[in-house]
């Protein structure tokens, strides 16, 4: 019996080993972070994942609008690059989150997301476009 929970300890161990090295997860990061990261790639996708009228008022210069309550969210990343670095932003971080998660789910291999939002990157005095 004790051989038997031994070897379901190791078991266990190992699958969990093994699972936590093929994991991706996007990195959350903070304003100044995220806008060196920008500068320091040549070519990025920068999503604002808000809606369409919180866009008009005010987003990150070179941002692209992919809602992520809308209608067609999956359809319009999937035309993106998996190979090329994203970056997302809403407002506080709620649907950057879901869409960072879900672009690793579909496959991204660089996802960063704006700590905070629009409006962590505004408190910190960065630009936006009106």
């Amino acid at each position: 019996m004790k051989n038997l929970v031994s070897t379901f300890i190791l078991i266990s161990f190992v699958i969990l080993s093994c699972n936590g090295q093929n994991s991706k997860k996007y990195q959350t990061i903070s304003p100044k972070v995220f806008a060196t990261k920008m500068l320091d790639n040549e070519t990025v996708q920068l999503i604002d994942a808000r809606s369409p009228e919180e866009f008009e008022l005010q987003h990150l210069n070179n941002a692209k609008n992919i809602d992520w309550n809308g209608e067609n969210f999956e359809e319009k990343i999937k035309k993106l690059d998996k190979n090329t670095p994203v970056f997302v932003y809403c407002l506080s971080g709620g649907r950057s989150k879901r869409s960072a998660n879900k672009l690793i789910e579909m496959g991204f291999v660089e996802v960063y997301e704006l700590e905070g939002g629009i409006t962590n990157w505004i408190a910190n005095k960065f630009p936006v476009k009106k």
